[in-house]
């Protein structure tokens, strides 16, 4: 097991996310590595679109309920502001990941290094009760749609 600083960085893969938490979202995969995930921001803010991201290069994912994720990070997490300030920033990417430098992704990481291939990130999609984890890589759509029912 690696001891590596874990670190929680922002991330905003598409213009004008609120600055607020968001409540839930809804996971779909679909063909080989393809995984969608739409993040419900009208359920919290009012706001009439949700997000949805699609990853288009996903190696693995994983959720959690109520903050039972891998141990807490190594900084003070990036934070909403005004109003929303207690809430972490809903949408992270981790450096120098525990689970990605855990040993789990060994023979991905390695096969990518010795291919010139572009290595493989860790995502964190926190809503009010759970959170989703995405080791992916490549290209990931970001696009706002009309929040459904």
């Amino acid at each position: 097991m690696t001891t590596a600083t874990q670190l929680a960085v922002r991330w905003e893969p598409i213009d004008n996310i609120p600055d607020s938490p968001f409540a839930d979202f809804d996971l779909q995969t679909f063909g080989q590595g393809r995984l969608r995930v739409l993040v419900r921001y009208s359920g919290v803010t009012g706001n009439p679109h949700d997000l949805l991201l699609e990853f288009t290069d996903a190696r693995g994912f994983r959720s959690f309920w109520d903050g039972d994720g891998d141990g807490p990070l190594d900084n003070e997490p990036p934070r909403c502001s005004g109003a929303n300030q207690r809430f972490i920033w809903p949408l992270l990417t981790l450096e120098r990941s525990r689970w990605l430098d855990g040993g789990q992704f060994a023979t991905s990481q390695a096969v990518a290094a010795a291919l010139g291939e572009e290595p493989w990130r860790h995502y964190r999609v926190i809503a009010l009760e759970r959170s989703l984890d995405v080791i992916a890589r490549g290209a990931i759509r970001a696009d706002w749609v009309s929040a459904s029912d």
